[in-house]
């Protein structure tokens, strides 16, 4: 390669990079409206991606004596387990337990427990995305 082609091969790199800049503006300006947007549709049946590695960051035991809890992902959304049973009752600082699949992925197949009571499992039947349940931020206020 001569001298004088080198340099045409640079410039046209520098004129593809520079082609690729307002293409990722343009990206992530059409992006961001869809992921800065709270509003989410409710009671959709879902799983929750990327749990493996701490996706769950807090958890709400439900109504007493039922068996659902509600779980807040990293992204701080909300959703509503119904559960095999009532594992969860307790309300409190107990650390839950809970399986995955290879992938990270928290569904129906999941199993739930907590530190205080090992042996209680208990299966997850439905996640739905919620409101955030009442007590916590955001949560509808009732009169």
């Amino acid at each position: 390669m001569t001298r004088d082609s080198a340099i045409v091969h640079r410039d046209l790199d520098k004129t593809r990079r520079m082609r690729a800049v307002p293409c990722l503006a343009l990206a992530v300006m059409i992006t961001a409206p869809a992921v800065a947007r709270p509003d989410r549709p409710l009671g959709v049946e879902t799983a929750i991606v990327n749990v493996g590695n701490g996706g769950l960051r807090n958890w709400v035991s439900g109504e007493p004596g039922s068996d659902t809890m509600f779980v807040q992902d990293r992204r701080l959304r909300w959703y509503r387990v119904a559960l095999t049973g009532n594992c969860v009752n307790r309300p409190g600082n107990d650390t839950v337990r809970y399986t995955t699949d290879v992938t990270g992925r928290f569904d129906r197949f999941s199993k739930i427990s907590t530190l205080r009571q090992p042996t209680r499992v208990c299966g997850v039947t439905s996640i739905r995305t919620s409101a955030p349940p009442a007590g916590q931020p955001g949560a509808h206020k009732s009169r």
